[in-house]
């Protein structure tokens, strides 16, 4: 009897097979989400003080007085420290006659040498919303920035998203050959390592081909000494996992697995031995013989 013929025929468990994301995923995902807050608020934050500066720069109000105190520019840290925040604070007096301040913050990509009067604008409906000339001087450099903030949280969103999807589609996958379960015959590609790819084919000669990966100091259940074959379990849509060494991800009776074992066993012994295997006497004939 082969293997696959050894094999149950009936539904399965695959419990030893992780189903969801494992501790250092979820870590790396909760660092992530932890990483995108910043660029999301630094971006929204600067977007805001940046449509104010498009919406006021030439249609808002000129203030009748407009000074700046307290200007500081803080260099971002890296490389070439790229970029950095402009920060000061703007007095200006609207036409009514009120004294306003506004602290002022935002990014820009270099550090700036502002060529006019500083001069403040602003809205007559909300006089606490402003444009200032030094900022409409860096109105590109700050449009750039806020992209390229939105730019990485869209990326590291999609990441996020990405690595959800993929939990959500290894469950499935197991769940579908759990259910209909079909052991194969696989062949290894290339050099085995921690990511074994192989490839079967079907009842039907349909060809098909998978990867799996194990951990460190784990294999899967080899069908030959040479370890070119592999057992997998295969679902209805071409899905499929290894199966490890021991047998033990899968739920099987100890009468299942020794079965299997046997038949292992059996096919290594018709490898390595084709004569003795076909001729179980010719063991016996030679050892009397000698």
């Amino acid at each position: 009897m082969s293997i696959i013929e050894a094999f149950p025929k009936r539904p399965l468990q695959l419990s030893g097979y992780p189903k969801g994301p494992s501790f250092g995923n979820l870590l790396a995902v909760a660092i992530c989400c932890g990483i995108i807050v910043y660029p999301l608020y630094n971006g929204y934050s600067n977007a805001v003080l940046l449509i104010d500066e498009y919406r006021l720069h030439l249609a808002g109000t000129m203030a009748m007085q407009s000074e700046v105190e307290n200007y500081h520019y803080s260099a971002h840290a890296g490389p070439k420290n790229f970029g950095g925040t402009v920060i000061f604070d703007a007095h200006y007096v609207t036409e009514d006659g009120h004294g306003l301040d506004r602290h002022v913050e935002f990014e820009t990509a270099f550090e700036p040498e502002f060529k006019s009067a500083f001069l403040v604008r602003y809205d007559p409906a909300s006089p606490e919303r402003i444009s200032t000339s030094w900022g409409a001087e860096l109105l590109r450099s700050r449009t750039i920035l806020v992209m390229l903030n939105f730019m990485i949280c869209l990326i590291m969103a999609a990441a996020a998203a990405l690595g959800v999807n993929r939990f959500r589609r290894r469950r499935r996958t197991l769940a579908a050959i759990a259910a209909q379960p079909t052991p194969v015959e696989a062949t290894l590609r290339g050099e085995a390592s921690a990511t074994y790819y192989y490839s079967w084919k079907d009842s039907l000669g349909r060809a098909w081909k998978g990867s799996f990966a194990f951990d460190r100091g784990q294999e899967p259940f080899w069908l030959d000494a040479a370890k070119t074959k592999l057992l997998a379990l295969t679902g209805p849509g071409g899905e499929s996992v290894l199966l490890d060494a021991a047998l033990a991800w899968v739920a099987l009776s100890d009468q299942e697995r020794v079965g299997i074992l046997n038949a292992r066993a059996a096919a290594t012994v018709r490898g390595l031995h084709p004569v003795l295997a076909s001729n179980p006497t010719a063991s016996n004939t030679r050892n009397s013989r000698g």
